[in-house]
């Protein structure tokens, strides 16, 4: 490691203090291994759930729009399945930093860059965010624009939206990779530096652009399509006869709760990402590692909302995974209640 490298370190300090108390470490990992058996079972069952629907209607000509909403739904679900892989892999997540081991291989640089630098979590996390705004953005038009809506959701390739999605976000990362290397007499050896060393102006403008692109836009174009289409869906409800169908009404809650769900994934987003922009340009000082953990925490929640978008608008996912709550319930009561007859039959 040449000494120009370490001169782009953030801190001169080789070794550093535990980022947090133990105790708060602890807490942090409890509420990422939460979020992660959450996301387990909510999005395992969101694929299965298409599946079967997929495979029940095999015979049935089903609409571009229908399919179109599976496959980014299809893909939100992986999004969250990947992410448990990586919440168990970069430290501080599900393992606390304290009792963390390090690789000790040739693969140390690789390590930092792509792991310790929380890049793959980030990339899930956009993508995540990225898909939820083209569902808004599919949902606004076919409410705004119904006359060109069919068209477009046919001409428009959503298997190929996907790919660009998938391909793009992880280049509007790639801060995250050239922004952290292993440095081998350091502790902990993954030690953050500046992108571009010796031009703070640039090192910040090159983070303002990349956030932007990933984050801000997103955020501001679910915030807005979702406004329009509830202006849009009640001005049309309001217009309509008081004595409107079961199915209006129904498609009109939909909407709503489509809304208020990716308003809400929007509000648990934002805190993580003002905080640690206004870090980046000095304006919070000192920087708070504990009050950054703590956003994070609501970010990567946040980040994971397929299941629930999809148990507002399929009334089946909401049965079955009350199905499942009950037996897990039951199985465990059932369990004990086996177990006090053998015992009474024993004795």
């Amino acid at each position: 490691m040449g000494n120009d490298t370490l001169k782009c370190l953030y801190s001169e300090n080789l070794i550093l203090p535990d980022r947090l108390p133990v105790i708060l470490q602890w807490i942090n990992s409890v509420c990422y291994v939460s979020i992660a058996l959450v996301l387990l079972f909510a999005n395992t069952l969101v694929i299965i759930s298409l599946k079967k629907q997929q495979y029940n209607d095999r015979n049935i000509n089903d609409n571009d729009g229908r399919k179109s909403f599976k496959l980014l739904m299809t893909n939100l679900s992986i999004a969250g399945l990947l992410l448990i892989i990586f919440l168990i892999a970069t430290p501080g997540y599900a393992i606390p930093y304290s009792y963390y081991k390090y690789p000790n291989s040739l693969f140390n640089d690789i390590f930092c860059r792509f792991i310790d630098s929380e890049y793959c979590i980030h990339v899930l996390c956009y993508t995540s965010l990225m898909i939820a705004t083209t569902i808004s953005f599919k949902r606004w038009l076919a409410v705004a624009r119904p006359h060109i809506f069919q068209l477009i959701v046919k001409r428009l390739k959503f298997h190929i939206v996907m790919g660009v999605i998938w391909l793009v976000e992880p280049l509007l990362c790639i801060e995250f990779v050239l922004g952290d290397i292993f440095v081998k007499i350091a502790y902990p050896p993954c030690r953050w530096k500046y992108v571009v060393c010796n031009n703070v102006l640039a090192d910040s403008s090159l983070f303002s652009i990349l956030e932007f692109l990933r984050f801000y836009l997103p955020v501001v174009l679910i915030v807005l399509f979702n406004i329009d289409t509830v202006r849009r869906i009640q001005t049309f409800q309001i217009r309509k006869d008081p004595e409107m169908n079961h199915s209006d009404t129904r498609l009109f809650k939909k909407v709503v709760a489509t809304a208020i769900t990716a308003w809400v994934m929007v509000a648990l987003c934002l805190p993580n990402q003002i905080y640690f922009t206004l870090s980046v340009f000095s304006v919070i000082r000192p920087y708070r590692l504990s009050i950054h953990n703590i956003t994070k925490i609501f970010f990567v929640a946040g980040s994971s909302c397929a299941p629930f978008i999809y148990s507002l608008i399929r009334c089946e996912f909401k049965l079955k995974v009350k199905k499942k709550c009950q037996n897990l319930r039951c199985s465990g009561n059932c369990h004990s209640a086996n177990r006090r007859r053998r015992v009474s039959f024993r004795a």
